[in-house]
């Protein structure tokens, strides 16, 4: 038992070093435009439209049952949200911007440096739990809602990276997290709208 701890710490400390690479070079490939564009994509507010978009073809499909989906939407996000939350007040790993060891070496862009603990990223569960969700849910047949729901999650991930406040690790157990989330909401759903349709038939 001895020989294995040291072992397991070995790995950790390997990946975590890979992981700090893998920052730097992704953070690394920036210019003045990419700088404002992922400077937005960060931002939730510029995904309205996305967000309205999402919500009009969840009415087309559930009409006035759409309430249930919304509603259960917006508590799967707040559950992502909080989980991350709680993630990050326990394993305190901090963001790349406020890591001693290589905070000189991140780029920033606006002087936009975030809290001080980034494991895990609350933008990637909620964006990767929203889209699978909405995609479960809507089953659409249409390539291109696909293609522009993951698109979107992938790119509010990566400007996380791009932005120098979350490891890639911070991103991939985002991503874990939400999807997962979203799998367990959708059943949930699945519950609750049947339910709703017998209670409706029977009144």
């Amino acid at each position: 038992m001895g020989s294995i701890k040291p072992k397991v710490m070995d790995i950790i400390y390997n990946i975590v070093e890979a992981d700090k690479k893998l920052l730097l070079l992704f953070n690394g490939w920036h210019n003045t435009v990419l700088d404002t564009l992922m400077f937005y994509f960060s931002n939730t507010l510029f995904w309205t439209p996305l967000y309205l978009w999402l919500i009009y073809l969840l009415h087309k499909k559930y009409k006035k049952e759409v309430w249930i989906v919304i509603l259960c939407a917006f508590t799967l996000i707040l559950f992502t949200d909080q989980t991350a939350n709680v993630f990050k007040a326990l394993v305190q790993r901090l963001r790349p911007t406020h890591d001693p060891e290589i905070q000189h070496l991140v780029h920033t862009v606006n002087h936009y440096r975030g809290g001080m603990f980034g494991f895990f990223s609350s933008h990637a569960a909620n964006a990767f739990g929203l889209v699978t969700y909405c995609l479960m849910m809507l089953k659409p047949t249409k390539y291109y809602i696909k293609t522009i729901t993951i698109f979107y999650a992938c790119l509010t991930s990566y400007s996380r990276i791009y932005l120098g406040v979350h490891f890639p690790i911070d991103i991939i157990a985002g991503i874990i997290c939400g999807v997962v989330l979203a799998f367990l909401f959708y059943n949930f759903t699945l519950v609750i709208l049947s339910k709703w349709k017998l209670l409706r038939h029977q009144n």
